[in-house]
């Protein structure tokens, strides 16, 4: 099967503002299925269901919850998507959840979308020109600003057509497919006689049957032994795709919501280094403030350094986030912060280094300099910020790093430059203290901070250093440099 012309749509709005029977009017597709859903009337878990547009394209839908208790399932489903579907009833115009739903879109740098103003068949004309008028105050400044609002009504069907029309005109190119294979898990289920399957939007790279992919963060191997895309069998996935996976060598227990499903090259972190922006709303937060970070489809607590200064309401930072347990981050990855209590959302932000160095709080002022510069496209900061140990070589590649290389390692210009010093430094000590030796041994040379090298790294910077030349085990400066 060729892969369809894809994209995800959100739909996000109020609890009973009419989400998931506008879905169904949609696609036929009644995304309620779980008991409880049913009998309480409300979406609990995420829905999916494709719709296949005139244009030939697919529109993937993921239907959220709108109740508070239930927003960080909504941020889960919100990871990935590449349009919004906003949801406003007619009856009770803009709600508290409808103003955090959007908030929250724009913090995952959603901006495409639509509006639809649903449940019009209970309300005149009069209620309805109301609402518009206040779904237009909610969204002014914000990506959905110019959005159309198309009148609709899951019951009598009015403007099921025209919100077609309108999906199937909103700008979402196919997704880039480079970078490793990413799919934060949304959904964990059995099914009869294949085992565990998985659920989620494919966030980066591609997919094939047969693949060895990992699950993070605890790092346990497992093999595609078949693949789905919008319901139907298929050979390979790619960024942005709906994709469900059997997977081998893992049961539905070691699966759970919150887990990657990555290729054996993605790394996880507890710190990473981002800019932060707290919502106009949200109270200050002071350095050290115990938060909850949701990213992917996973939610951990974590610590929040202010490298630059507290973050005051609508304030932009860069901070430092401390987690308490791993998580699959890359840079440019979009996250949501909420309170640890009450379940607030504070704001969030993108990945600026998800391979940070602990800073120390005198070493915040040199930290915020750093990320401003990686900020301006100095990607060569990630080097140094690795230090005189630089990185193996696989590290580097797998960051896109260039630098010198020394016995499997990679080493900033800054770095290579401190440790020629400390190694022109420590010898020429040597000689002035010990004017009969011959030279040190190669081992009294390695320390300070050239302990930061390997062995072959460490061999390999000596052998590269000019003016000194080599007797047996010893190293001494030649008379020409030692003049």
């Amino acid at each position: 099967m060729e892969l369809p012309r894809t994209f995800v749509v959100g739909t996000a709005g109020h609890i009973d503002h009419g989400k998931t029977s506008l879905v169904r009017a949609l696609t036929g597709v009644d995304l309620d299925a779980l008991p409880e859903e049913k009998r309480r009337g409300i979406t609990i878990a995420l829905g999916f269901t494709p719709l296949s547009l005139p244009s030939g394209r697919v529109a993937s839908f993921v239907d959220v919850p709108g109740h508070e208790r239930l927003v960080r399932t909504m941020i889960a489903g919100a990871t990935g998507v590449d349009a919004v579907l906003l949801c406003v009833s007619a009856v009770e115009g803009v709600m508290p959840q409808t103003r955090e739903h959007l908030d929250i879109l724009k913090l995952l740098a959603v901006d495409v979308g639509a509006i639809a103003l649903t449940m019009a068949d209970l309300v005149d004309e009069e209620m309805v020109e109301l609402a518009v008028e206040d779904v237009r105050d909610l969204v002014a400044g914000s990506f959905l600003e110019d959005a159309p609002i198309v009148v609709t009504s899951a019951e009598d069907r009015r403007g099921i057509d025209a919100l077609i029309e309108v999906l199937d005109g909103l700008p979402c190119d196919d997704r880039r497919a480079d970078g490793p294979f990413r799919l934060p898990v949304d959904r964990t289920f059995l099914q009869r006689g294949f085992g565990a399957v998985v659920t989620g939007t494919a966030l980066s790279g591609g997919v094939r049957d047969g693949d060895e992919l990992v699950v993070l963060p605890q790092g346990d191997k497992v093999r595609v032994r078949g693949i789905q895309v919008h319901g139907q069998k298929c050979s390979e996935s790619r960024a942005g795709l709906r994709t469900a996976l059997n997977l081998a060598g893992a049961t539905r227990e070691e699966l759970p919501r919150g887990t990657v499903i990555a290729s054996k090259d993605v790394p996880t972190t507890q710190i990473l280094d981002a800019r932060v922006r707290l919502l106009d709303s949200a109270p200050a937060l002071q350095s050290g403030t115990r938060v909850r970070l949701l990213i992917g489809t996973a939610e951990v607590l974590a610590v929040a350094h202010g490298l630059d200064g507290d973050l005051d309401p609508g304030s932009s930072r860069l901070v430092q986030l401390r987690c308490g347990e791993p998580v699959v981050c890359l840079p440019g990855d979009r996250f949501v912060l909420r309170r640890e209590s009450p379940l607030t959302t504070l704001g969030g932000g993108i990945a600026l280094d998800p391979w940070a160095p602990k800073l120390r709080p005198r070493d915040f002022d040199r930290g915020a300099e750093e990320l401003l510069r990686l900020e301006a496209g100095e990607r060569g900061v990630l080097l140094e910020r690795a230090g005189l140990a630089g990185l193996p070589e696989h590290e580097a590649r797998r960051r896109g790093l260039e630098g010198k290389r020394y016995g499997g390692h990679v080493f900033s210009p800054g770095a290579i430059e401190r440790l020629r010093r400390a190694l022109v430094e420590d010898l020429a000590r040597f000689h002035r203290e010990n004017p009969l030796s011959p030279g040190p041994s190669r081992r009294t040379l390695h320390r300070g901070p050239l302990a930061a090298l390997g062995t072959t790294a460490f061999d390999a910077l000596l052998q590269d250093l000019e003016g000194v030349e080599f007797d047996g085990p010893r190293v001494r400066r030649q008379a020409s440099a030692s003049s």
